[in-house]
């Protein structure tokens, strides 16, 4: 699979604009599958990575913030390419080279997944805003069986009607998946490992999550937008405090939601329950201090809420599938006997 990019103008008020951001951009961890790009800070601050695996073509990551309107186009030079988009910022637009016009576009917390074309495909970006995501491309052929499973409307293809793309909202354990995605410091050839093994995940879970809905809350309750908006507080509050959490009646009273409500509509919202995106939140924070490999094991049991190291460990296992010293020690870090 070919893959190619570069920037331009938007409004081509900016004369040599690409020359100039060729000159000055600052390129990191240049190697044969991964490519860190600088953002020069004439133009605003930040990144745009691509990476590859052998099975995953075209891995791309950003976070970066611009001063000026810019476009970046993309082209992957094969057909029958899916293409899953996660927006984790203010929102991307795109559209394609020769088409009618029209865009497509994920806001906050939304993603797509799209069969790609060799067309160009045109991202639009203004200035003043924050934009961060990550794309993942693989042939159609590699999970193929799952393509098959999948219902005919779950995925867009370029050549579909620009008001009939599929959006699905990005649940908190899908976030995480990408967090790790992300965060990868594995080296060398276990790098591939770890990436692919994470990417499976992430598609699995996705499709089932996002795509297919399994496991949504059969209990139909009803929410106002008032409702909504507190369900959104009480996440928010869980984000700041999931260390020390509020008990469920606190944070109902907190956020003006009675706690059936708070219970049965943060499950639904969320695909997970108040306990366990505490939980998830937790273990992911121990997985970020062990790899640090500054902090015992006994440590780190306190500073993500746990008075008992054995309930921090069997937890830790119940989430990665291994306890914390098998993991500290699988990843090379361990520092403590």
């Amino acid at each position: 699979m070919t893959y190619n990019y570069s920037w331009f103008d938007t409004a081509m008020e900016y004369p040599n604009i690409i020359d100039r951001f060729s000159e000055d951009t600052e390129f990191l961890e240049v190697h044969s599958s991964s490519c860190k790009q600088l953002i020069p800070k004439d133009f605003g601050e930040g990144y745009l990575q691509y990476t590859s695996t052998s099975a995953y073509p075209v891995i791309s990551a950003c976070d970066f913030y611009l001063h000026k309107p810019l476009s970046l186009v993309e082209q992957v030079k094969d057909n029958n390419v899916c293409m899953l988009s996660f927006c984790l910022s203010d929102g991307f637009e795109w559209s394609l080279a020769g088409g009618d016009g029209g865009t497509f576009s994920i806001a906050e917390k939304e993603s797509c997944i799209m069969m790609e074309s060799s067309e160009k495909c045109i991202s639009h970006y203004s200035r003043e805003r924050q934009y961060k995501g990550i794309g993942i491309g693989f042939p159609a052929e590699r999970l193929s069986g799952v393509i098959e499973y999948l219902n005919s409307g779950a995925i867009t293809r370029h050549s579909d009607p620009l008001g009939e793309l599929k959006r699905y909202t990005v649940t908190p354990r899908i976030e995480i998946i990408l967090q790790q995605i992300l965060c990868c410091k594995i080296c060398g050839v276990l790098r591939d490992v770890y990436l692919e093994g994470k990417l499976l995940e992430l598609i699995a879970v996705y499709i089932d999550e996002m795509v297919c809905e399994r496991g949504k809350n059969t209990e139909n309750i009803p929410l106002s937008s008032d409702d909504l908006a507190s369900l959104e507080q009480a996440k928010k509050i869980l984000d700041q405090n999931y260390v020390q959490p509020l008990t469920l009646s606190q944070l109902s009273k907190k956020v003006c939601l009675n706690e059936y409500k708070l219970k049965v509509g943060f499950k639904d919202r969320y695909d997970q329950t108040v306990y366990g995106y505490i939980l998830d939140k937790r273990m992911e924070l121990a997985r970020l201090l062990l790899e640090q490999g500054k902090f015992k094991v006994t440590d780190i049991a306190g500073m993500v809420g746990y008075a008992n190291a054995s309930h921090f460990i069997e937890a830790f296992q119940k989430k990665f599938g291994m306890t914390p010293g098998v993991y500290l020690r699988n990843t090379g870090l361990s520092k403590f006997g």
